[in-house]
């Protein structure tokens, strides 16, 4: 937690689920914000307001929330005209809408689309072209009368030993792609974007060369976030029998006690840790779930297929408890490993009971401190319970009277759930989640992230009126042997190839790089110098938020390089102030982040000069 922790502003949140609904209600509901950010970073608030209103639409008959419902469609609306706005002309999508488009994002992108379609207005052309883009990327040499390559000078098919061979299938990949999308092998690139094609219906001739290569692919591949696309792809394309083969092996790939799937080498993403899991594991759920026979373990067939889909189901129940105590917020770690998490979550929503029966006793270090009913005309299935607040942190931190607690030297506790049966034939399992949460102007910095990042005003007292610069270093860590030639142009489309080859002979490509840097209050960015940052190739984007923060994007970053970045903010509202803490991190590995405590000013009025 870090130290300095007032425990008077810590609070406790101790969720009961007694459905598999009121956790996916609870989830999507604190996920539904205002879309911002880049392409990918719209579409993870953008995502979950499209299984929220799937989820919503569902259960439409016992829904009493008509504020949210409606909050749910405004957001939508938002969210699908920025997704609009980052086609690049020519078809395709790239993170900030410039050319060239991007083939694994674009694939990400039409399965985004046709899922919104479900819930929303979403123009069937632009679906259509997304689709008729990608097929255009296919691999030149590929043999497949349905369908002309690009002649882009720009674009270049796959070279990777893992590709297959020419002409078997396959697709072709952007030079310029310089984001951690740009960089997962071929193996995983041509899978996600075939994975991504048949989420389509209306599955075409032009697809099946495509099938036909990547279960080639997954024959000979033993790793399980390769199986589990093809295996989905299969049983999207109603090729059961291949899929099941697959999916079958991925039953190999879990471990038995947690219901994690583990083993997989990397992501579409480049993932690594915690979020590689996360994506890998509701892969695996999404395929077993998507057996034809997967409902029927209720059934009384004998088959050999239903047999197999009724343990595929019982290994989609250990995956999705699994993903379960990995819910942080409604957040499932990286965008990626969210939205597949929600995806197999909700798909699982389906299958699953409620357990309203009995009462939950809540226990802390073995002494009984509250009990929920799970009974009683206030309890919806639907809606999930908690515990008081104040049956937990009392028990939990008692810092002598107006000190402050500091959280990294408490001793340990024990709490402890134990649901009491009034029926004893009633054996569905509940889930829970409990989340502490506290204020702080200095958080802990993530040991191991990747990144170190200093941030400095050149005035820390100023004048009414007048301009400062904030100044931002941020260091690929290396070895610590730090690269000092500058790689602020890395982002310059134009002149990638040549800082590559330049300044870039070694080490780790990261991928998107975020700065998220909280200026105090009374101190205002001045937008025309963040402008100029963007127009000149320094940084690839950035957005100020509602709460005095400056973000700022970079597409990639090598190890062992250094960025440095200033702007100007103007002195706007006398007084002192603190801001809230900066910090800097790998979007696609948000866990683990740089953190700089807030940054200090005084501004005098101007009478006072």
């Amino acid at each position: 937690m870090g130290q300095g922790v007032d425990p008077a502003l810590m609070t406790s949140s101790f969720i009961i689920y007694p459905s598999p609904s009121s956790n996916l209600k609870q989830a999507l509901t604190a996920l539904l914000r205002e879309p911002m950010g880049c392409f990918e970073q719209t579409s993870s608030s953008v995502y979950p307001l499209i299984m929220a209103a799937q989820y919503f639409q569902k259960q439409e008959a016992t829904m009493k929330d008509t504020a949210l419902l409606k909050r749910t469609q405004d957001l939508l609306q938002k969210g699908y005209e920025r997704l609009k706005s980052f086609e690049v002309k020519g078809g395709g999508f790239e993170w900030f809408g410039q050319a060239p488009a991007h083939e694994a994002l674009t694939a990400y992108a039409l399965m985004e689309f046709r899922d919104m379609a479900e819930v929303y207005k979403v123009d069937k052309a632009l679906e259509s072209r997304t689709r008729e883009w990608l097929f255009s990327r296919q691999n030149k040499k590929l043999n497949n009368p349905h369908v002309k390559a690009s002649s882009s000078s720009s674009l270049s098919p796959s070279s990777s030993s893992s590709s297959g061979g020419g002409g078997s299938g396959g697709f072709q990949r952007s030079l310029a792609s310089i984001d951690t999308f740009g960089f997962a092998s071929t193996a995983i690139t041509d899978a996600y974007i075939v994975w991504a094609l048949s989420h389509n219906p209306n599955n075409d001739e032009k697809l099946k060369v495509h099938l036909d290569y990547i279960y080639k692919l997954a024959e000979s591949n033993d790793d399980p976030y390769i199986l589990a696309l093809v295996a989905g792809s299969l049983y999207n394309a109603g090729r059961d029998d291949q899929a099941r083969k697959l999916a079958n092996r991925l039953t190999g790939k879990m471990d038995p006690s947690s219901g994690v799937v583990f083993g997989a080498i990397s992501s579409i993403t480049k993932s690594s840790g915690l979020n590689l899991d996360l994506e890998t594991t509701s892969l695996a759920a999404l395929a077993w779930l998507a057996d034809s026979s997967a409902l029927s373990s209720s059934s009384s067939s004998s088959s050999s297929s239903s047999s197999t889909s009724n343990t595929f189901l019982a290994y989609a129940q250990k995956a999705v408890n699994w993903l379960k105590t990995n819910c942080n917020d409604g957040k499932f770690g990286s965008t990626q490993a969210t939205i597949l998490a929600l995806k197999a979550i909700t798909k699982y929503s389906d299958y699953e009971t409620a357990s309203l029966n009995g009462d939950v006793e809540l226990f802390i270090d073995g002494a009984l401190r509250s009990t929920l009913p799970l009974t009683g005309g206030a309890v919806s299935k639907n809606d999930p319970l908690a515990f008081p607040s104040s049956s937990i942190i009392p028990h939990i931190i008692i810092p002598q009277q107006g000190q402050q607690h500091d959280c990294h030297n408490d001793t340990s506790h024990t709490v402890t759930l134990r649901h009491v049966y009034k029926e004893a034939t009633s054996s569905a399992s509940l889930a829970y989640s409990l989340l502490l949460s506290y204020y702080t102007d200095s958080p802990p910095p993530s040991e191991v992230c990747p990144l170190s990042f200093n941030l400095t005003l050149d005035h820390a007292i100023m004048n009414e009126g007048e301009a400062t610069t904030v100044r931002a270093t941020i260091i690929a860590k290396q070895n610590n042997n730090i690269n000092t030639n500058n790689n602020n142009k890395i982002n310059n489309r134009n002149n990638n190839n040549n800082n590559n080859n330049k300044n870039n002979n070694t080490g780790k490509e990261h991928g998107m790089v975020v700065a998220v840097i909280a200026l105090p209050a009374g101190l205002t960015p001045v937008y025309d110098s963040l402008q100029q940052l963007r127009a000149a190739g320094t940084i690839a984007f950035f957005e100020l938020s509602g709460t005095n923060e400056v973000v700022l994007y970079w597409r990639g970053m090598r190890e062992g390089h250094l960025i440095n970045v200033s702007f100007a903010a103007t002195a706007e509202i006398p007084g002192k102030y603190q801001a809230q803490a900066s910090r800097s991190y790998l979007y696609y590995d948000d866990n683990d982040k740089a953190w700089l405590k807030g940054l200090h000013i005084e501004i005098i009025p101007s009478s006072y000069t």
